[in-house]
């Protein structure tokens, strides 16, 4: 993990290039992500909030601003998030693993089975994909029982 030094210089860089450019969504989807890493969560979700405006097909930016809003419970949000990011880029990996964990929280194991398998057909060494796989696999069988 990087230190907590390199964020202050992250978010120094990607402010001067928003202080030189700011349509760049880039620089705002990296400024959100250092200061979500410092805790800044409201400064952060402005700036994902305008890199999305500027490039509303930008699906890492929804993708980090998913991840905030998953660990602070917005499940809901977050899902809307990740499932844009999916919409975007059918082929993030990351997206449908965390889509995945979600469904399974809200109790939808056959969807969550659907994202896990997906995201292990992109990256079929997705460590994390496959335990959730095997997650929804037991509790989809408890279900049954």
């Amino acid at each position: 993990m990087a230190s907590n030094g390199s964020h202050k210089e992250a978010i120094q860089y990607f402010s001067e290039a928003l202080r030189i450019n700011p349509r760049f969504a880039g620089a705002h989807n990296g400024l959100a992500n250092a200061l979500a890493t410092e805790g800044r969560f409201e400064e952060a979700i402005r700036h994902w909030s305008k890199a999305l405006k500027i490039s509303p097909n930008f699906p890492e930016a929804h993708y980090n601003w998913g991840i905030v809003l998953e660990q602070k419970g917005a499940f809901k949000e977050a899902a809307r998030h990740f499932s844009d990011a999916i919409r975007i880029r059918p082929h993030y990996a990351n997206a449908h693993n965390s889509l995945g964990f979600i469904l399974v929280r809200q109790g939808d194991l056959e969807e969550a089975k659907r994202h896990f398998h997906k995201a292990l057909e992109i990256n079929p060494g997705f460590m994390k994909a496959r335990r959730g796989l095997e997650m929804s696999l037991k509790l989809m069988k408890r279900r049954a029982n």
